[in-house]
């Protein structure tokens, strides 16, 4: 049975927030998993996709933290042989090192730039699919020209980080969740808006930005400065709200830098409340959400390419670091990072 019998039903929700208007679908999929998407034609363009023999799928962040996604879907795509052969394309987003996207001074700017990024990156690759496991870029996409008239399936990590914690919110009324995140993610405060509206008391959600958290991840992801930092992180965050004592922490990790220590969020939270506290790791949800029972073997095999593409020089430590943390999952992905191709002409900005 072919990938599109994945999709089962399509229903829509709107959301007003302060930066932008953004309408925001359900798909579910068969496999369990959801996205939402304010592209009213992605289920068409996802139906497309399931048919192809041989794709291109391009996963881009605005930095190195979305290479365990596409550690995951490499590990996935050998497994369950659902293409003939596939490319697959890692684009780190950074214009250049010195104009990271949470320096940016207005959303105006983010979206310029992520524009140009996403233009680049069509024109160079042309992809069958774009992935974007980056929640900073996630939360401005909709807002970009590209996404909003390419015909090519756009999606999001945001949608994955949504419907897991409403899942686990619905079904545990003693669960709170604390979603960390950058400042443009929680600036724009996108996962509340949506949790809120689909009928989740706002008092069971605690949003808090983690500055310059996702650089010292990249850097040394179980560090000195990264262990003190989430512990900062996490005391704000506690402070914000007072839970009951029979109250179930929740943690959503809306970075996908956040996953290489979701280790050390857990052993940050536990220690403040002394109870098992969850963490939500929305970078696992991106990676199954191609793969279902019904669409597996489509092929006796799958060729697979794996790249890794930046315009930003990547230093020796970060791909080191980044390298060991995905090599378990996905050699090909850690060897892909470490031979990485520099490509400074990408894209304008």
């Amino acid at each position: 049975m072919k990938l599109c019998t994945m999709i089962k039903q399509h229903r829509r929700h709107y959301i007003t927030t302060t930066v932008t208007i953004l309408a925001c679908g359900l798909l579910i999929l068969s496999c369990g998993k959801s996205v939402d998407r304010s592209d009213a034609g992605l289920e068409q363009k996802l139906a497309r996709f399931c048919e192809q023999n041989n794709v291109t799928i391009l996963v881009t962040d605005s930095g190195l933290g979305g290479l365990s996604v596409m550690a995951g879907i490499e590990k996935n795509l050998r497994e369950w042989n659902l293409f003939d052969s596939v490319q697959l394309v890692f684009c780190n987003a950074l214009p250049d090192n010195d104009h990271t996207y949470n320096s940016m001074e207005s959303t105006a700017e983010k979206v310029r730039v992520f524009n140009a990024a996403l233009t680049g990156m069509n024109a160079k690759y042309h992809p069958d699919i774009i992935l974007i496991a980056c929640n900073t870029l996630s939360v401005i996409s909709p807002q970009t020209a590209f996404a909003s008239a390419t015909d090519i399936p756009v999606v999001g990590i945001v949608d994955f980080g949504v419907d897991l914690m409403y899942e686990r919110l619905q079904t545990d009324s003693t669960s709170v969740v604390f979603i960390l995140g950058t400042g443009t993610t929680i600036g724009q405060n996108t996962h509340k808006h949506v949790l809120c509206s689909l009928g989740i008391a706002p008092e069971r959600i605690v949003t808090q930005t983690c500055d310059m958290l996702e650089s010292e991840i990249q850097a040394d992801p179980s560090g000195d400065i990264t262990r003190a930092m989430i512990d900062m992180y996490a005391y704000e965050a506690s402070e914000k709200r007072d839970i009951a004592d029979d109250a179930h922490p929740m943690v959503g990790l809306c970075c996908t830098h956040y996953g290489y220590a979701a280790n050390v969020f857990k052993e940050a939270f536990e220690q403040l409340y002394d109870r098992p506290v969850t963490i939500l790791d929305p970078n696992v949800a991106m990676c199954a959400f191609l793969f279902d029972d019904h669409n597996r073997n489509r092929f006796d095999t799958t060729v697979l390419n794996v790249q890794v593409v930046s315009q930003a020089e990547l230093s020796d430590d970060d791909r080191t670091a980044i390298a060991a943390m995905i090599a378990s999952v996905s050699p090909a992905t850690a060897e892909a990072l470490r031979q990485y191709h520099r490509e400074p002409s990408l894209f304008s900005f």
